[in-house]
């Protein structure tokens, strides 16, 4: 997704798919480029943005568990990311297309986190916790434990000195936490592929069609 920069006029990337990181960010590829051409081919990445993106009917039914697409569980962030990872474990793959454009004003990024409203960044917390529980696998998370937990001791030390109103997310964590194992088990018990398909996705950004 492209949209133009207020000051020069260049043409700036938004989202051209969606990639992992080993500390288990998900961020959108090319995002705040100057669009050079770079990301100019079809190809296979992990996921797709929420802002600009189409799926099969019958990939959603394929993925949704209990008749739920969308986990309600999540709010404002990430419920994209966790649809995604649902899609790879059944065996969906997700292409992106240079050629379908779409303009994204986007407002929710993270240098602008402290002009967000609380109850937002509050789900943000919430949310990337809630991604792992459902979808980190064992070897995944010796694979990625020193950068993942680099970056939670990070957020618990900013909640705790900077966003206090986030505090509860690890709450409503603990408090839910029988139920969202549940959900783990479920989730888990329907995939179809081997866990190192999915996790190849956090080195690898795209790949050729």
């Amino acid at each position: 997704m492209p949209g133009l920069d207020e000051e020069t006029g260049a043409r700036r990337l938004d989202a051209c798919g969606m990639r992992l990181t080993s500390n288990w960010r998900h961020l959108d590829r090319g995002s705040g480029e100057v669009d050079r051409g770079q990301l100019s081919r079809p190809e296979k990445v992990f996921g797709a943005t929420g802002a600009a993106s189409l799926f099969r009917r019958e990939a959603l039914d394929d993925a949704a568990v209990d008749g739920e697409v969308f986990d309600s569980r999540f709010h404002s962030f990430r419920e994209d990311a966790e649809l995604c990872f649902r899609l790879r474990e059944r065996g969906w793959e997700v292409l992106y297309e240079p050629a379908a454009l779409a303009e994204h004003r986007r407002f929710n990024l993270p240098e602008r986190r402290s002009a967000l409203p609380a109850f937002v960044n509050y789900h943000s917390l919430k949310n990337r916790y809630l991604l792992r529980i459902y979808h980190q696998t064992r070897a995944n998370l010796l694979r990625t434990l020193l950068p993942t937990l680099v970056r939670d001791l990070a957020a618990l030390g900013w909640v705790v000195l900077r966003e206090r109103s986030s505090l509860a997310a690890y709450g409503w964590l603990w408090r839910h936490r029988a139920e969202l194992l549940r959900r783990r088990r479920a989730i888990q018990a329907r995939r179809t592929v081997p866990p190192w398909q999915v996790d190849r996705w956090f080195t690898v950004q795209g790949e050729p069609l």
